[in-house]
């Protein structure tokens, strides 16, 4: 009963990070074929992006952006799983919200058995006014 009390307790201290930071965070399944499908992003990704987190999640990047912008973020996928660490990079994407900048970090995450399965992402919006 008690580590069951802490995991749960350390799920919501989880939750309420992820869901309280003002940057964007997406996960992002690595299939077996090598395709990529979202997993689940927080509220700043839906605000900033304009892609809510329902129909984000289960979406592949074909799915849930247009095929120029889904060509881009497969290939920084890629390559993030090719270094086999964390890589950072600018990139401009047609969202919902419009024509936006972001600097994006990905993180690849191994499985118990070794096999990257997951890149999580952290994205923070660019304002032209800010540089």
């Amino acid at each position: 009963v008690e580590l069951e009390s802490r995991v749960t307790e350390s799920e919501r201290l989880y939750r309420s990070i992820v869901d309280g930071v003002g940057e964007a965070i997406f996960l992002v399944r690595v299939e077996a074929d090598g395709g990529f499908r979202y997993l689940a992003s927080n509220p700043s990704h839906e605000r900033a992006s304009g892609l809510t987190q329902e129909a984000l999640a289960g979406a592949t990047p074909e799915e849930a952006l247009s095929p120029e912008d889904a060509r881009h973020v497969v290939a920084q996928y890629r390559h993030c799983l090719e270094v086999g660490h964390a890589t950072r990079y600018r990139e401009t994407l047609e969202l919902p919200v419009g024509r936006t900048e972001w600097q994006t970090t990905l993180t690849p995450i191994r499985d118990e058995t070794g096999r990257f399965s997951l890149i999580a992402g952290v994205a923070a919006r660019v304002d032209p006014d800010d540089e």
